[in-house]
This record gives structure tokens, sequence and C-alpha cells, in this order.
């Protein structure tokens, strides 16, 4: 077999049938309704704090750094395949200044790397923490205690000045 291939293999705790890909693991109900998932070539890659990312598409737009402001768009799935959050459906992309403290610092980590236009699968595992001060970020995207599935895509890239003279006029 390929290293990277993928293989379907029992979690003996809950009997799912999952899908292992270089030791991560992803329930068998979200790759069937997200077959790029399952597509993406690039493979897995370890981050801070047990995170785990995968790129779905490598953007060629600029990159992230701190200070910048980002606009995504945000979906967000649990172990289950329930869906709680689609910022594409709620027309309300997800916009907030890159490593300022207002998103947990493993999930602002988990981005590392990503240029504007790329689009990024991340599994945040229930053992990491959100941060030491719960109210900093969106408590509609993190559930805490429970290992979420996000796919992210990085649409904007701008500095704080033009975001906000400039931003959705």
């Amino acid at each position: 077999m390929l290293a990277g291939a993928e293989t379907p293999c029992q979690d003996a705790a809950s009997s799912r049938t999952l899908i292992a890909s270089g030791g991560t693991s992803v329930p068998l109900v979200l790759l069937e309704r997200f077959p790029s998932w399952k597509k993406a070539s690039l493979p897995w890659k370890d981050g801070m704090h047990g995170i785990r990312h995968r790129d779905l598409k490598t953007g060629n737009g600029a990159p992230l750094e701190p200070g910048k402001v980002l606009i995504m768009q945000v979906k967000a799935f649990l172990e289950d395949g329930t869906q709680y959050v689609d910022t594409l459906a709620e027309r309300t992309p997800a916009r907030y200044i890159y490593k300022d403290g207002a998103m947990p610092a493993p999930f602002d980590d988990s981005l590392d790397g990503m240029k504007e236009g790329g689009r990024r699968l991340i599994i945040y595992p229930s053992s990491v923490p959100y941060d030491s001060n719960p109210d900093v970020f969106d408590r509609r995207i993190f559930v805490p205690e429970r290992t979420v599935f996000f796919e992210v895509h990085l649409m904007w890239v701008r500095d704080p000045e033009y975001a906000r003279l400039n931003m959705f006029r």
C-alpha cells in the first residue's frame, strides 16, 4: 500500500467505521458528505497541541501575518456529522485579526502557512484547551470537550486599516 493511502479501520470504542490516513481518523459520515476531504492529495500535518490539518487547496494570494485581518468561510462539524456552523450559508464570513488573542492560540497556529485562497481541513481534538479566557472567542464556532472538524476557506488577508475602510461596502 502507498504511504498516506487511506484504509478503513474500526474505532474500537464506538464501532464506527473510520478512515485512517497517516495516523489521522476522520469519521466516514463526514467523508461521505465531503468527498474532497478524502481526495485531497496533500499530506496530513501535525500542528501544535495535537491539532492536525490537511490542505484541500493551496492558496496563491497573500500569506498570513500577525496583525492582519482574516476573512474566511468556516464550516464546523462534530464527529457524528452534525454541521453546526456554515458561515457561507449564513452569509456571515468569520472575520478577526490573526494572532491577536481573539481566537484560541491552537486554532491560530493551525492556520499557519495558509495563503489567501487556500482551503484547509483542521481536526481540533477534544483534548485541546480552547483558552484560559473563554470569553475572547466566538462560542458559536468552538464546542468545548468535543472533537471538531473545521473546513476553512481563507478568502482575504488585509491590513487592519484597509479592512476598516473598505470591507463589505
